[in-house]
């Protein structure tokens, strides 16, 4: 069935399958597929956690390198930065005219 479809007969039903379909429809580009898209260029990342500082650079087809490793999702990069679970796109910041901004900025919406 079409999604939505699935989702209208999942809300008939009043089961799972109406919220899946509202998630799967709400998910369109995740990750490395939306910073490519949306940063156009390579970035300089920061992120702060206490007094600590992390750098890590946003290339241009929408990876995050940190640490000489490559990362698909702001999420992963921050992970391996802090040891805990981040929201990437909060964590990590981009520069724009002397200002770091939250990489969340840049998504759509």
């Amino acid at each position: 069935l079409e999604d939505e479809h699935r989702y209208r007969l999942g809300e008939l039903l009043g089961g799972r399958l109406a919220v899946r379909a509202r998630r799967r429809a709400g998910k369109t580009e995740r990750g490395a597929s939306l910073l490519a898209r949306i940063a156009g260029r390579h970035r300089p990342l920061r992120g702060w956690i206490h007094d600590s500082e992390s750098r890590a650079s946003l290339l241009k087809n929408g990876w995050i390198r940190f640490e000489g490793k490559k990362y698909d999702s702001p999420h992963a990069a921050a992970m391996a930065a802090t040891g805990k679970h981040r929201n990437g796109w909060a964590f990590w910041h981009y520069r724009e005219k002397r200002e770091w901004r939250p990489l969340r900025d840049l998504k759509p919406g």
